[in-house]
């Protein structure tokens, strides 16, 4: 694309009349169409290309799979012997690791909360209880905006309604947009299949 171009791109001309702008949409709509085409006629010739090797691709993947379940059964059978207290070991410039994650709570949550809120605590003036500290320690609160109540509440017809909202900061702005949607009229080989050439 020359500056010519480019330039032209970036400046907006402004549309004179109800014919300029008819002509306009015709232009965008023609060059959407063909970009359209041009989506579908590379999709088309990807998947031929998905489709050349995704076999092959799933043959590696299931023979790389095999081998590296019988190379975990030699590590799991030779850990203490070959491993020792390490958790990798390098053969013939081979890594072999074993990883251990982060960690992961297994639990019922909610019975496990509830058992924690249901623990005695203390009363005034006395040291905290074991509940207490559990509660302190490993329950969160957590307070959120219901932003589909505001939303309810912003559209009701009750004024009363909508101005303790406007009182504590709270405001619901609606953006507009535009889309421009162009007729779908066919164009004469708009759709080119792989291997074919789009018509003059």
């Amino acid at each position: 694309m020359n500056t010519a171009a480019i330039l032209k791109l970036l400046q907006i001309q402004p549309i004179a009349s109800r014919d300029e702008l008819i002509s306009a949409c015709a232009e965008a709509g023609k060059t959407q169409l063909q970009r359209d085409a041009l989506i579908l006629q590379m999709d088309a010739e990807l998947q031929i290309v998905r489709d050349k090797y995704a076999h092959q691709i799933e043959t590696f993947n299931s023979e790389i799979k095999h081998e590296t379940r019988r190379i975990k059964t030699w590590a799991d059978d030779h850990r203490e012997a070959e491993f020792g207290k390490k958790q990798s070991l390098v053969i013939a410039g081979h890594a072999l690791e074993y990883r251990k994650g982060s960690g992961k709570v297994e639990a019922d949550e909610d019975a496990v909360v509830a058992k924690i809120l249901a623990l005695p605590g203390a009363g005034e003036g006395e040291p905290p209880t074991e509940g207490d500290l559990l509660r302190e320690r490993y329950l969160k609160v957590t307070a959120t905006l219901n932003k589909s109540s505001v939303l309810s509440a912003w559209r009701s017809k009750d004024a009363s309604t909508r101005q303790p909202l406007i009182n504590v900061g709270l405001d619901v702005v609606a953006e507009e947009t535009f889309s421009f949607t162009p007729a779908r009229e066919e164009l004469p080989g708009s759709v080119v299949q792989p291997g074919e050439e789009a018509s003059a």
